[in-house]
């Protein structure tokens, strides 16, 4: 998988933590552990932030799901939670509030996983994620978030369908590329 992602020039590349355990180095490629918190309440975020901290002893990236407004704004004032992961059910929650909440704590960003996309949703989420994040001007990253190699997405087919829903080509191009090296880069991994 990673010498596929490496072939359609991918130079990062994040991975569960829970389901490996240290993994071996690629050249040209950099592998970041990360732990998805999916909560519903402010309370199971904060928990599920805090099991992740008490479980794994190194860094990783934390991404919260929400699947409610009130564990995306706390996610998004959390300076432990590195991403919010973007499902259908908050999508219509990327507005000048969540921007707002981003510019105050400093930095943030919204996740979009292109297997919603795959597991038959269509293009409507993705349209309206993307949308939302680029009129709010949210900092907002794409990813392939592949199981195999069928579902990888190279970048450039990322960024001629982000260019399709209107998407500026430069800003497309920063959420698969500058906009994640960012976050990576903030958290010290």
């Amino acid at each position: 998988m990673v010498e596929a992602c490496r072939r359609l020039d991918y130079k990062i590349i994040a991975y569960e933590a829970a389901s490996l355990g240290e993994p071996p180095s690629f050249e040209g490629v950099k592998l970041v552990p990360r732990a998805t918190v999916k909560g519903s309440t402010r309370r199971e975020v904060w928990e599920g932030i805090r099991f992740v901290k008490e479980k794994f002893k190194r860094r990783v990236l934390i991404a919260v799901e929400p699947s409610s407004l009130e564990a995306l704004r706390y996610a998004s004032v959390n300076k432990d939670v590195d991403i919010i992961r973007v499902n259908v059910d908050i999508i219509k929650f990327i507005d000048k509030s969540q921007a707002r909440l981003f510019r105050e704590r400093g930095w943030g960003s919204l996740e979009f996983p292109l297997s919603t996309v795959l597991k038959g949703f269509g293009l409507k989420p993705l349209y309206d994620a993307a949308s939302r994040a680029y009129m709010f001007k949210v900092n907002f990253i794409i990813v392939s978030d592949a199981e195999s190699i069928e579902e990888l997405w190279s970048p450039h087919s990322i960024v001629g369908l982000l260019a399709s829903m209107g998407v500026d080509r430069l800003k497309a191009i920063s959420w698969i590329s500058s906009v994640p090296a960012y976050i990576v880069d903030r958290a010290g991994l």
